[in-house]
């Protein structure tokens, strides 16, 4: 799986958006697969790739708020080391 680029310091939505590259995908699909791989990640993160706004998608939040939103929870869950941005 390609989550575990955004360990290497990839952005989350960088991954998610290479990702949807070919897939048919919903936020919600997306969602439960990023949950199935960070299984200690605050289920927070499931509402924030719900409403992001995705490429041609409906408004929602932006790349940048879903990327500090998940980085953040990703280091408090352990995923990450302090100093990811």
């Amino acid at each position: 799986m390609m989550f575990d680029a955004i360990q290497r310091g990839r952005k989350p939505t960088e991954v998610f958006k290479e990702l949807l590259l070919g897939q048919v995908l919903n936020n919600s699909e997306l969602a439960s697969r990023f949950d199935d791989y960070f299984e200690n990640v605050n289920s927070e993160a499931i509402e924030v790739i719900w409403h992001w706004q995705r490429p041609g998608g409906r408004p929602g939040l932006t790349d940048e708020e879903v990327d500090a939103t998940l980085l953040k929870l990703l280091r408090e869950a352990g995923y990450l080391g302090g100093d990811s941005e």
